[in-house]
């Protein structure tokens, strides 16, 4: 019964610890490139403070993630979690622990969830605003797409030249590569526009466009194709120059040919 009561007291105190830990509770949404922190409030411990990622120590500058201490009371003092930029490798679980000499390592309850975003609105970039290509040749044009965090029913990525909305066929072909860089996105990708056998009736400006359907968004950019005349080759004329020569001695007759080549005026 002796031993029981022991356990039991252990299992209070342990209890009365980690309780008295105030953390922010997550899922916390962060930005990328953006500074942010996480705090922890600790009554009165009694040794250091220290953080772990996914249950592995965070070291003082390792990547970009740092701790301070300070003291708010006699009986409170505060841990903060700084991430000075945030970067996409920061996404994960974190929770924060004590030293305490007599009962060894004390953690919080609870681990805090860190998401991480690429930007709070969606874009579509053009990667070359304006693209020339020779005539007769095929020309491609690029945009970077991400979609808008919290974009429900996003309509896929359209390619616009004047009025008309383009699709696949044998003048144009459309394809999507996409990227995978930011989890919490419905949408990340390159999206390309090729132009075969492109004429004076192929310059303008081609739009990519992106929709949202809820909350109602669209974004686009702008690119502008120009149509060049191919290289001209050089020009010329060639003439031939004929001469008969008569030779009374032997009685014979000489014939000699000149070929000449002679530049256009253009090309003198």
């Amino acid at each position: 019964m002796k031993i029981c009561r022991t356990i039991l007291v252990l299992f209070c105190y342990l209890a009365e610890k980690v309780a008295s830990q105030q953390c922010h509770v997550g899922p916390l949404h962060f930005t990328e490139g953006e500074t942010k922190e996480i705090k922890c409030d600790f009554a009165a411990p009694s040794g250091a403070v220290y953080w772990y990622k996914d249950d592995k120590l965070i070291i003082n500058g390792t990547q970009g993630l740092y701790h301070t201490e300070d003291q708010l009371n006699d009986d409170t003092f505060r841990s903060t979690l700084h991430f000075s930029t945030v970067r996409l490798e920061h996404e994960g679980f974190y929770k924060s622990c004590t030293a305490d000499a007599g009962a060894g390592r004390l953690c919080s309850k609870y681990e805090i969830e860190v998401l991480v975003y690429c930007g709070q609105r969606g874009h579509i970039t053009a990667t070359q605003r304006i693209v020339s290509a020779i005539q007769f040749s095929s020309a491609r044009l690029q945009c970077s797409a991400l979609s808008w965090r919290g974009c429900l029913f996003g309509s896929p990525l359209t390619w616009h030249y004047k009025n008309g909305t383009l699709q696949n066929n044998t003048k144009y072909v459309i394809n999507e590569q996409p990227k995978y860089e930011c989890k919490h996105r419905s949408l990340q990708a390159e999206f390309n526009l090729e132009i075969f056998n492109v004429t004076d009736d192929d310059v303008g400006k081609y739009y990519c466009g992106m929709k949202c359907a809820f909350p109602r968004l669209i974004a686009k950019d702008t690119i502008v194709l120009l149509v060049s005349q191919p290289e001209p080759t050089r020009n010329s004329t060639v003439t031939s120059y004929t001469e008969i020569s008569y030779h009374r001695t032997s009685q014979t007759f000489e014939v000699s040919t000149t070929i000449s080549e002679i530049p256009d005026d253009d090309q003198i």
